[in-house]
């Protein structure tokens, strides 16, 4: 006995909308990612719309799988967000549309990709950061420092490290407006003090996201033996 379902086209976009933001909020957990709110709205919207299409015309899922991760792309900003997202959508059973009949199998690669990807590609701490103040700009390459517990006094704001010769191009000493010194201690170095200079912008591409206004602490030796970095990031900044 043949059976027809009628599925309401816009109570079944509401349904994936909701389901996709779900989707995106998880990735963001997952992989440490700020999309901001407009943007994980307007990904929805678009993701939503290549499933319909891709329901209602199931002859180009693979088609409409390749344009959803480019528009992701596009709207996103990094590809490992789109990583994440395709990740986080077959472990939740995101891609049983793509592979009806044996739905679990693209569940299980994705559980396994996810946990592989916490394992071992997110939990890289090095990143490509532009140091953004009095409208320059300057790249440096950076490390994420557990260990980095530098605080400004009173406020409490987390304090991050450059090297001098590689932060001085977007200083400018007569502009100068706010500075504090931070005490501090290490190794061999039991009471010290660092130059801190709050900073317009930290951007970081990979992580999607802009601090406003960050603490820079000044040292004047290499931070990495190998030169492999030349800023060390607060541990609270991502």
């Amino acid at each position: 006995m043949n059976q027809t379902v009628e599925i309401y086209g816009d109570l079944l976009f509401l349904l994936q909308f909701l389901w996709n933001l779900l989707l995106l909020f998880l990735t963001e957990v997952i992989g440490q990612y700020h999309l901001g709110m407009i943007r994980k709205t307007l990904s929805a919207v678009f993701l939503s719309g290549i499933s319909l299409v891709a329901l209602r015309f199931s002859e180009f899922r693979w088609f409409m799988l390749l344009a959803g991760a480019i528009g992701l792309f596009l709207l996103a900003g990094h590809w490992k967000i789109v990583f994440s997202y395709l990740m986080v959508s077959a472990l939740a059973g995101g891609c049983w549309m793509i592979f009806p009949v044996k739905g679990y199998l693209p569940a299980v690669v994705g559980m396994v990709a996810t946990l592989s990807y916490l394992k071992y590609c997110n939990q890289t701490d090095f990143y490509t950061v532009c140091c953004q103040n009095n409208g320059k700009k300057v790249k440096l390459q950076a490390l994420r420092d557990t260990g980095n517990n530098l605080y400004v006094p009173n406020t409490g704001q987390p304090v991050s490290l450059a090297v001098w010769d590689c932060i001085a191009p977007i200083i400018d000493w007569e502009k100068l407006e706010k500075a504090v010194v931070i005490p501090y201690s290490s190794v061999g170095e039991s009471e010290g003090y660092l130059l801190a200079i709050q900073m317009e912008a930290l951007i970081i591409p990979e992580k999607n996201r802009i601090i406003k206004h960050p603490y820079i602490g000044i040292v004047h030796r290499p931070l990495s033996n190998d030169g492999s970095y030349e800023m060390i990031l607060h541990k609270e900044i991502l």
